[in-house]
């Protein structure tokens, strides 16, 4: 117990703590990103926001090469998503921009903004049934692990509603798998992934340095593998995980057809 706290107040103590920063933190994000403005001018993006210290920001339309975008449990909420756009400057650098908070109606106009090839909505392709069996063992393995250390430890008929968390794990896992998959257009490819929050990732084809194809035992044994995509900083590498192994391996030749990396055993 905390001797400054009266027993059995630490918990609440925590969750004030916890709540007041949440709030300090959005309190900041609203106050930068206030009155957020976006502006087409020539072939530059403008974006202007901020309360207290007023900014703007050029885009280069041309030197954008690549759109990260994600959609949080909040954002759903809240009815808006995040998108990072990564691009290239004239000296060879690269940076990246943040939109933290755009109302999702605009979403899909503003990444047609960005990357023209976006501007039909690809759909994207789901990946098949055998990656879910894949995605299931790898939410609940974990927490099957963590549950029955944490009852061990507790000793006590209250760890085990903890048991509770495996079906939500595997509740998790399906949608991993739900989440899980890929668009290919004739200028950009797609990558979608996440559970709690959805992430997808458009690159431009004409960016792409080198790709490799890879499968770990467990992958090999279900027809599947890994296709990882390697861009300039600071992406880095854009991976699509759990695809169907021939299709990895022709949409690797498609994006790189010379010069390809391929790799025997994969990470995952």
């Amino acid at each position: 117990a905390w001797g400054w706290l009266p027993d059995g107040n630490e918990l609440w103590f925590a969750v004030v703590i916890g709540i007041v920063g949440l709030a300090a933190a959005t309190a900041v994000n609203l106050a930068r990103f206030y009155d957020m403005r976006l502006v087409e001018a020539d072939d530059n993006l403008r974006l202007e926001y901020g309360l207290l210290t007023h900014r703007r920001l050029e885009l280069p339309l041309d030197r954008i090469q690549a759109l990260v975008t994600k959609l949080t449990p909040a954002g759903r909420l809240a009815g808006t998503v995040g998108i990072t756009a990564h691009n290239a400057s004239s000296a060879g650098d690269t940076t990246n921009s943040y939109l933290p908070a755009v109302p999702r109606a605009d979403g899909s106009m503003l990444t047609g903004w960005l990357i023209p090839e976006l501007a039909g909505s690809p759909d994207v392709q789901g990946h098949p049934r055998a990656a879910l069996r894949r995605s299931v063992i790898r939410w609940t393995v974990p927490t099957s692990v963590a549950v029955a250390v944490a009852v061990l430890l507790a000793r006590s008929a209250t760890g085990l509603a903890l048991f509770a968390l495996i079906p939500v794990a595997v509740a998790l896992g399906w949608r991993a798998w739900r989440l899980l998959g890929h668009a290919v257009e004739s200028r950009v490819v797609i990558s979608r992934r996440g559970a709690i929050t959805e992430h997808r990732t458009a690159v431009r084809r004409s960016r792409v340095q080198s790709v490799s194809v890879g499968a770990n035992y467990f992958q090999r044994r279900l027809g599947l593998a890994t296709l990882r995509i390697d861009v300039a900083q600071p992406l880095g590498r854009v991976t699509i995980r759990d695809m169907d192994a021939s299709g990895a391996d022709r949409l690797a030749d498609e994006l790189v057809p010379a010069g390809r990396n391929d790799l025997q055993a994969g990470e995952d």
